[in-house]
C-alpha cells in the first residue's frame, strides 16, 4: 500500500511539472521539451536532487560548461533526448551534433530540437544511426518503449515493424561534418570500444576532449576488454579522468584515479596531452 501511495505522490508530482525543463548554462538558459510522458518524466522524476543541484546531471553539465569556454563543436554520440546538445548549442556561436540509434528516443530528440528557438535551433543537427567499427545497416523496431539504455546488440524477437538505421564509424561520420567536433560524448551501452576502434583517425589528428560513459557489463557481454577504452586513447597520447560518485546527494568529485572494474557505470573523460585548455578546465575540479 505505501509502495502504491508512493508511486502515486511521485506521478502526480511529475504530471504537475511544466512543458518544459530550463537549465543555466554559460550564461544562458538551456530550454527542453517535455510535453509527453516520457521526456517530462526523464527530467523530473528526481525532484530532491534536482533541487540540491539545479539540474539534471550536475557534474558533466559542470565539465561541459567549463569545456564551452574554449571548446565550438560537439558530437553527441547516444544522445537520448538531446540533453548535453542542447546545452552546448545554447551557448552563442557553438554548435552540436546529436546521434541517435533508437528510432523512439531519436523522435523526441528532433521534437525537442524543431521546438528551439533561433539562434539554438539552427546550431543543432540530428542523425539517426549507430556508431562502430564497421559501416552497414541495422534493422530496429520503429515503436519500441522509450529507453535510455538500447544499444546495438539489443534483442527484438517478434517485432515486424522494422527501419534500417544506418551503421558506422565515428571517422566516417566525421569527414562528413563541415568541421570536426573539438569535444566528443560517448554513452554508447557497450560499444565505447568499437567506437573508439572507428575514431583513429579523429583521434591522431584532431586530438578532442571524450566524454565516455563507460559500461563495463555491456563491454564484456559483446566480448571486449573494458580497459581497451584506456589503452586505446592512452596509445593516442590522452591523459584519463573520471567522476567518483558519492553517496547520498552529495554529488561527484573528479579525480584522476579510474577505476573500471566491477559493474557499476562509469564517466571517463579524455583530454590530449597536448589540449592545454582542456587540461585547464578540469585542474580546478580535480578532487
Amino acid at each position: 500500500m505505501l509502495q502504491r501511495l508512493k508511486k502515486f505522490v511521485a506521478a502526480a508530482y511529475i504530471n504537475s511539472r511544466p512543458d518544459h525543463y530550463e537549465v543555466p548554462f554559460a550564461g544562458n538558459v538551456a530550454a527542453f521539451l517535455a510535453d509527453r510522458p516520457y521526456p517530462k518524466t526523464w527530467y523530473f522524476r528526481n525532484r530532491l536532487r534536482r533541487a540540491i543541484h539545479g539540474y539534471h546531471e550536475p557534474a558533466m553539465t559542470f565539465l561541459l560548461e567549463r569545456l564551452s569556454e574554449s571548446k565550438h563543436s560537439l558530437l553527441d554520440i547516444g544522445s537520448h533526448l538531446g540533453y548535453f546538445s542542447v546545452l552546448f548549442a545554447s551557448v552563442p556561436d557553438h554548435e552540436a551534433t546529436a546521434i541517435e540509434l533508437d528510432p523512439s528516443n531519436f523522435r523526441e530528440l528532433e521534437r525537442c530540437f524543431n521546438w528551439q528557438a533561433e539562434p539554438v535551433r539552427g546550431q543543432l543537427h540530428a542523425v539517426n544511426l549507430g556508431i562502430s567499427d564497421v559501416q552497414g545497416t541495422l534493422n530496429l523496431p520503429q515503436n519500441r518503449p522509450h529507453n535510455a539504455s538500447h544499444h546495438i546488440n539489443s534483442a527484438f524477437k517478434g517485432e515486424t515493424e522494422l527501419m534500417a538505421v544506418e551503421l558506422t564509424t565515428i571517422d566516417d561520420f566525421v569527414s562528413r561534418m563541415s568541421r570536426p567536433p573539438d569535444v566528443v560524448k560517448i554513452d554508447v551501452e557497450g560499444f565505447e570500444v568499437p567506437a573508439l576502434r572507428g575514431a583513429s583517425r579523429l583521434l591522431a589528428e584532431n586530438k578532442p576532449v571524450l566524454l565516455i560513459e563507460v559500461h563495463p557489463p555491456q563491454i564484456r557481454e559483446l566480448g571486449e576488454d573494458v580497459h581497451d577504452v584506456i589503452s586505446i586513447t592512452k596509445a593516442t597520447g590522452y591523459e584519463h579522468f573520471q567522476f567518483h560518485e558519492h553517496r547520498g546527494l552529495q554529488g561527484s568529485s573528479l579525480t584522476q584515479t579510474v577505476e573500471i572494474e566491477g559493474n557499476a557505470n562509469r564517466d571517463v573523460i579524455c583530454i590530449h596531452k597536448d589540449d592545454e585548455a582542456g587540461l585547464k578546465a578540469v585542474e580546478n575540479m580535480l578532487g
